[in-house]
């Protein structure tokens, strides 16, 4: 089984919508922190 490579968190900025969620590619895909989108989606209790 091969390790997966993880890099270092990047921030992802959109003015318009005013927010800033972090990133990490997994795997040679982006992975978004959960906590950060639901507060982006403005959830009432982002946990």
């Amino acid at each position: 089984m091969s390790k997966a490579t993880v890099t270092k968190p990047v921030s992802f900025r959109n003015e318009s919508l005013n927010i800033e969620i972090n990133r990490i590619l997994y795997a040679g895909k982006s992975m978004f922190f959960a906590v950060e989108v639901a507060k982006a989606l403005s959830y009432e209790r982002p946990q």
